[in-house]
């Protein structure tokens, strides 16, 4: 991801979050070393200075830039096989985990507590089926709206309402 003021490359490799100045192509900035590989990372929206990432264990943590230190660690899966995307509403209210079988879990972006899990829902058309396999990708497509896609080869795309924790 490309930091807010647009002049670093931020990446994860291995076990910590680089930082590349897109002006100098070199690593300014290296932290995290953690025990398991981190992989993904992305930008809270209301503060430029905190990046939260996904560890291959099923943990999100929060990073504070500036210190280089972690804020916040919380368990978002059991599920250990790897990666996850992680997502922020544009609004930061709402953070998106996949990697939790073939569900997505939506979280209060700030109290970290999990607010809801994506997964079957009844509508007029019937029933709409979640994924089959595990969620790979996702955006908010706006504040309450959050697109998913699956290696099952199917996107879904989720409005999201009074939010209750496994509706």
């Amino acid at each position: 991801v490309f930091s807010p003021d647009k002049r670093y490359l931020v990446f994860t490799s291995g076990y910590s979050i680089k930082f590349v100045n897109l002006e100098t192509g070199k690593i300014e900035k290296k932290f995290g070393d953690t025990k398991h590989y981190i992989n993904d990372v992305t930008f809270y929206p209301n503060n430029e200075n905190i990046v939260a990432t996904w560890s291959q264990d099923g943990t999100i943590t929060y990073w504070d830039i500036q210190s280089e230190r972690e804020l916040i660690s919380f368990s978002a899966s059991d599920d250990d096989d790897g990666y996850s995307h992680l997502v922020f509403n544009n609004s930061g209210t709402y953070l998106a985990s996949a990697n939790d079988g073939h569900y997505v879990n939506i979280w209060d972006a700030v109290t970290k507590h999990p607010i809801a899990k994506i997964k079957d829902k009844v509508s007029m058309d019937g029933m709409i089926k979640a994924h089959k396999k595990t969620v790979k990708s996702m955006i908010f497509v706006d504040d309450d709206e959050l697109l998913t896609c699956s290696f099952d080869g199917t996107a879904k795309y989720w409005k999201l309402k009074q939010l209750n924790y496994e509706d």
